[in-house]
């Protein structure tokens, strides 16, 4: 009774899953069994009720019926054997493909990894040359404004120079002129 409330669950489920509906084909194929079973034993306990009543009752009937449930029986659990056997082979199939996409995309994770810091490595070096040379020029641009200092000091020391030396032209000129005149 309780497989057939579980199959009026299933059946009233508005999204069954692919579990679900194996557990309701199961469910179905062991009512079906039970069924025959149920019939064939009522139809062997007709016989046995007859046997009793006619006074013909023999003891190996009884227990060929007992060996013959025992066999339907366990047709019935290897039907169901067989057919979880089969399920459970298609979602291994599945696992496998979906196992076998996985190391698919991790092998691609790993190579544009390693791509990545390969690009990383070489950005990395490129940067610590740019600073070599940043700090080389740094260091010279300190030099030439250095020299520059320098240079600009020696030309206002030779700006001077010149001025005292046109002042001293033009002295000498006008002591001349005023030579001359005399």
């Amino acid at each position: 009774m309780s497989e057939i409330k579980e199959l009026v669950g299933i059946a009233e489920s508005k999204d069954p899953t692919d579990r679900d509906r194996f557990h309701l084909k199961t469910l179905v194929r062991k009512l079906k069994q039970r069924n025959e079973t149920l019939s064939d034993e009522n139809r062997q306990m007709g016989g046995v009720i007859d046997a009793f009543k006619s006074g013909r009752y023999n003891e190996s009937e009884t227990a060929k019926m007992m060996v013959s449930e025992q066999q339907m029986q366990m047709k019935e659990e290897m039907t169901i054997l067989q057919s979880e056997l089969e399920y459970m082979r298609r979602e291994n199939a599945t696992l496998k493909v979906t196992a076998s996409k996985g190391v698919d995309l991790q092998s691609a994770m790993q190579s544009n990894n390693a791509a990545i810091n390969e690009k990383i490595e070489s950005s990395n070096k490129l940067v610590k040359e740019k600073e070599v040379e940043l700090t080389q020029t740094k260091n010279r641009v300190g030099q030439l404004e250095m020299e520059s200092a320098q240079l600009r000091e020696e030309i206002s020391i030779y700006k001077g120079r010149c001025t005292n030396l046109a002042r001293d032209v033009e002295m000498h000129y006008n002591e001349m002129h005023k030579l001359n005149n005399n």
